[in-house]
Order: structure tokens, then C-alpha cells, then sequence
């Protein structure tokens, strides 16, 4: 089984995913595909995640790519944890609209942060579900990327076939991943 993790240079997501595969007995044997457009992100996680791996004894193997359609290739589940113009935009949603008066909800899924982090993400992310449709029709997508509602309503007009649920960081709550598994039908 292949697990993608597009956005794998994330030192938020991609510990606390792997820490989650590493403890899952279903993933015995999976490939974890690493794929970020920031290769020195990339390289440090995936070290991070071969450490991990070798210290814990988890039998799971790692692969990392700069290159989407090389790391979506035949993925059973694909994840997206993407920040498109990283931190420094995400300042610019919170502080622009703060000088108005306007200030960011928790998460940054709506107001005019929330608008222009669509604007952003949505065209990547519906790429991501077209390239799915593509070269891994039978993946599951985990949209973790906010906004999340946009980005999924996105990803699934443009893949309609594609199985697409998006999920928020609560889901590292233990059950919730056992929840998740049992609903895909995964013992």
C-alpha cells in the first residue's frame, strides 16, 4: 500500500502522520511517499521520517519526491497539508484584514484571509484531485489544508469520481483515525 503525503515538508503534519503510521499495524509494509516542491524541507523530513522508522523498528518504507505525478502514482490514500506561499502569506491574510478592523477566526477558513488562502490553494489542490483521477483513480484524498470546505468542494467538482474527505487537525485524536480506517473499510 502507498500513502502520499503531498506537502511532506510540513514539520507539523508529516511528524504527527508518521507517528500515526508508525503505531498502525494496517500499514505494516506500506510505502510512505514524501512529496514537497521545497526540497530542503523535504530532505529534512524525510530524514526525520527514516530516523523515526529505524528507531521505532516500524515496518514501513519511505520515498520522497519533488515531483507530484511521480508520488501520486498508484497511492491507495493521498494527503494534502499544503501552505502555499507558506508563512509569509498566511501573515499577510491575518495582518491586511487586521488593519481594517477585520480580524482572523480561529483556522483560516473564512473572512478575507480565509479568501484569499482559497484563492491560493484552490487551483493547486484541484490539480492534486485531477492528477488523482488520473494516475491513482481508487485513492482516497485527506484534505487537511485549509480553507478546508472550499478546497474540497474544489477538488471534488474537478475529480468528481475521487473519494474526497477533508479533515481537521482533530483528527490526531486517537479514535478518530480508528473511525476513519473502519469507514474505508481497512482492519
Amino acid at each position: 500500500m502507498k500513502i502520499t503525503l503531498i506537502g511532506g515538508g510540513s514539520s507539523t503534519f508529516t511528524p504527527q502522520l508518521l507517528q500515526l503510521f508508525i503505531a498502525s499495524p494496517a500499514l505494516r509494509g506500506a510505502t510512505i511517499s514524501l512529496m514537497d516542491i521545497d526540497e530542503h524541507r523535504l530532505g529534512v523530513m524525510t530524514t526525520l521520517s527514516r530516523l523515526l522508522i529505524e528507531k521505532t523498528g516500524a515496518d514501513l518504507r519511505i520515498e520522497s519526491t519533488t515531483d507530484r505525478r511521480t508520488a501520486l502514482a498508484g497511492a491507495a490514500f493521498v494527503i494534502t497539508a499544503i501552505s502555499v506561499g507558506g508563512f509569509d502569506a498566511w501573515e499577510r491574510d491575518i495582518e491586511i484584514p487586521a488593519t481594517y478592523g477585520i480580524y482572523m477566526p480561529i483556522a483560516d477558513s473564512i473572512g478575507p484571509g480565509g479568501i484569499m488562502r482559497a484563492f491560493r490553494h484552490v487551483p493547486v489542490l484541484a490539480d492534486v484531485a485531477r492528477d488523482v483521477a488520473e494516475l491513482a483513480p481508487d485513492a482516497w484524498i485527506f484534505n487537511y489544508t485549509n480553507p478546508l470546505t472550499a478546497n474540497c468542494i474544489a477538488m471534488r467538482r474537478v475529480a468528481p469520481t475521487v473519494k474526497t474527505v477533508g479533515l481537521c487537525t482533530c483528527s490526531s485524536i486517537p479514535r478518530v483515525p480508528l473511525y476513519l480506517a473502519w469507514y474505508a473499510n481497512i482492519e
